[in-house]
C-alpha cells in the first residue's frame, strides 16, 4: 500500500461505533487500540477546553457514577449511577438531592431534598423568597417565606399563602424583638373548631383587644342565654352622700370606695367618714351615690353605721346609680333613715354591696 497523508484519507462516517482503531506508539512499538479504549482508566485533562453545544454523559445509561472534584471537596458535585441522587459536597447521596457541608451521618429521612446547611435569601424582598408549590398542579396555589425589610424599621420574617390567586396573603410574621403576629389585624384564628390547641401557657397576660369579646365557656355544659366572660375590670370611684337620688343636694364630704367587675358582676366596698350635713334637708332620706356603674334592679347590701340614730338593723337598698340607707325591724317594715338622724360631722357609713350591671 502506498504512503497517504492523513489529510488524503477519506472522511468516517460519525458517530462512530468505537470499535474503530488508531494506531499509538507504546514503549516504541506501535500498536493499535479502540476508540472506546483510549482514555479507559485515565483521566483526560480538559484545562482550557470549551464546550459549545449539547453535552452528554453517560448515554447509555450505565450504572457509573459522575463526580466532579474541587480544590478541598472530593465531591463538589456527585450523580449516583444507581438512582441519579445527587449530592452536592456528599459522595452517596440518599435522596433526590442531598446538600450537606458539615460533617456528620449521611441522612436517611426527610423529604426528596435534604440540606444540612443554611438557604441565603438575603437578596429577596417582598416579591421573593423561598417558594414551596402546591402539588395540585395550580399555578396560583403555594407557600413562600420571606425574611425581608419592612421599609420601616424592621427586617420581618413571613409566611405567605396563596390559593387559587396571583396575590401572596402574608399569614404570619416574626419581628426581630421574638413577636408573633398574624399577617393583618383581627383576621386569623389560632386552631379551629376540628383542630384545637392544647395546654396554654403564659409568661404574661392575656390581653383582650376588642370591647365585647372574651372568654367563651359555651363548651361546658348549661341553659344560659350567655357564656362569654367579656370584662374583668377592678378600680376605686368616689361616693357621695346626698338627700336625692339624682339632683337634690350633696354633702361637701366625699367618701373612698373600691370595685371589682366580673363580666356584668360588680362588688363595691367604701366609707365616707364625718359626714358634713350642711345643705341638706333634714327630712330627706339618705341617699350615698355616683356607683361606678347603674342597675335597674334592686339590691340589698351591708352597712355599718356609726353615730347615726337608729332603733333596728341597718340596710342598703340599691337601685340605678345609688343606694338608700333604711332600718329594718323584726316582724315589721323598713323604715327610711332621714338626714336628721346623722350627726353632723360625726357620722360615719361603712357598707359593701354586690349588684348586677345593666
Amino acid at each position: 500500500m502506498a504512503d497517504v497523508k492523513i489529510s488524503g484519507l477519506p472522511a468516517s462516517t460519525t458517530p462512530l461505533a468505537g470499535t474503530e482503531v488508531l494506531p499509538v506508539v507504546q514503549g516504541g512499538v506501535t500498536k493499535q487500540v479502540s476508540v472506546n479504549n483510549l482514555t479507559t482508566g485515565r483521566s483526560i485533562n480538559t484545562a482550557g477546553a470549551s464546550l459549545d453545544g449539547a453535552v452528554v454523559i453517560n448515554d447509555s445509561g450505565a450504572n457509573v457514577n459522575f463526580r466532579v472534584e474541587s480544590d478541598t471537596k472530593v465531591n463538589a458535585l456527585y450523580v449516583q449511577g444507581s438512582d441519579g441522587f445527587v449530592g452536592v459536597d456528599n459522595g452517596a447521596p440518599t435522596r433526590p438531592l442531598v446538600v450537606r457541608t458539615s460533617a456528620g451521618a449521611n441522612p436517611t429521612y426527610g423529604g426528596d431534598i435534604v440540606i444540612n446547611s443554611s438557604i441565603d435569601l438575603s437578596g429577596v424582598n417582598t416579591t421573593g423568597g423561598l417558594e414551596i408549590k402546591s402539588n395540585n398542579g395550580g399555578a396560583g396555589y403555594g407557600t413562600r417565606f420571606l425574611d425581608y425589610f419592612n421599609g420601616v424599621s424592621d427586617f420581618i420574617f413571613a409566611l405567605q399563602r396563596r390559593s387559587n390567586s396571583a396575590t401572596w396573603t402574608t399569614r404570619l410574621n416574626v419581628y426581630p424583638g421574638g413577636q408573633v403576629t398574624p399577617g393583618a389585624d383581627g383576621t386569623q384564628d389560632l386552631g379551629i373548631s376540628s383542630l384545637k390547641w392544647k395546654d396554654f401557657y403564659l409568661a404574661g397576660n392575656v390581653v383582650i383587644g376588642t370591647s365585647g369579646k372574651g372568654i367563651d365557656f359555651s363548651a361546658t355544659a348549661g341553659t344560659g342565654t350567655s357564656e362569654l366572660l367579656a370584662d374583668y375590670e377592678e378600680g376605686t370611684w368616689t361616693p357621695v352622700v346626698a338627700d336625692a337620688a339624682t339632683g337634690g343636694n350633696a354633702s361637701a364630704t366625699v367618701g373612698s370606695g373600691t370595685y371589682t367587675k366580673v363580666g356584668r358582676m360588680v362588688t363595691v366596698a367604701g366609707s365616707i367618714i364625718n359626714i358634713n350635713t350642711t345643705g341638706l334637708t333634714a327630712g330627706n332620706s339618705v341617699y350615698v351615690r355616683d356607683f361606678p356603674f347603674s342597675t335597674t334592679s334592686i339590691y340589698v347590701g351591708s352597712t355599718d353605721l356609726r353615730d347615726v340614730t337608729f332603733t333596728d338593723y341597718p340596710v342598703t337598698f340599691m337601685t340605678g346609680s345609688s343606694f338608700r340607707l333604711f332600718e329594718h325591724a323584726s316582724g315589721a317594715g323598713i323604715t327610711a333613715i332621714t338626714v336628721s338622724d346623722l350627726t353632723a360631722a360625726t357620722s360615719d357609713i361603712y357598707f359593701s354591696l354586690t349588684y348586677e350591671t345593666i
